[in-house]
């Protein structure tokens, strides 16, 4: 699939990482949030095809996918629903890490932090996000842990998430996932065969 020049593009953002809710977004290409449609609970695959409806008719440009780690189920659903929407309309397809989402949320300065997103059983994906000086807020490295276990040092621990972690700051999930948006179109496109999702053990 080629690159496209992603100036003035409507994008559209799909986040289905997380096991509470789907996140689907219209935004320019900068970031700017135009339409969210956020649906806590319920089954993905009827979600999915709800807050598409609500947002395919802004004509997307391009379309972004969270492509994890988080859950099995929604990270696939997220993905099948992108390259369906992709495929159809010609788009370039690109994606984004669900704690690159989560770093996007947190206010500039609020570095060193941790990043973290709900993995279920009591556990979390969880990454570290350095001082300003010494981070890049596109690739955080994320790890599973119990979330008993976890020494947070005192950090904030910034996520989108209910989290059993002292120190927790919530996020705007569709904010979170506007503010990824620039990041995810400054890499170049996945080809439909090399979309792979992110699981960690």
């Amino acid at each position: 699939m080629a690159h496209r020049d992603t100036q003035d593009l409507n994008v559209l953002a799909i986040d289905t990482s997380s096991r509470h809710r789907t996140v689907c977004i219209s935004t320019a290409d900068d970031g700017t949030l135009r339409r969210a449609d956020v649906r806590d609970g319920g089954a993905v695959s009827t979600a999915i095809p709800e807050s598409l409806a609500a947002l395919l008719a802004d004509g997307p440009g391009a379309v972004i996918v969270v492509d994890g780690p988080g859950s099995y189920t929604g990270v696939r659903a997220g993905m099948a629903a992108a390259l369906g929407v992709a495929h159809a309309g010609g788009l370039p397809l690109y994606t984004v890490g669900a704690l690159t989402v989560v770093a996007s949320g947190v206010p500039a300065g609020d570095a060193p932090c941790w990043l973290a997103t709900d993995a279920g059983r009591g556990a979390v994906y969880i990454a570290r996000l350095g001082p300003p000086d010494g981070w890049h807020r596109s690739t955080p490295v994320p790890r599973r842990a119990i979330a008993a276990s976890l020494q947070l040092e005192g950090l904030p621990v910034y996520s989108a998430d209910s989290l059993p972690l002292s120190g927790l700051r919530r996020i705007d999930p569709a904010a979170a996932l506007a503010g990824a948006v620039p990041a995810a179109l400054a890499r170049a496109p996945v080809e439909p065969a090399g979309l792979t999702a992110v699981y960690i053990s």
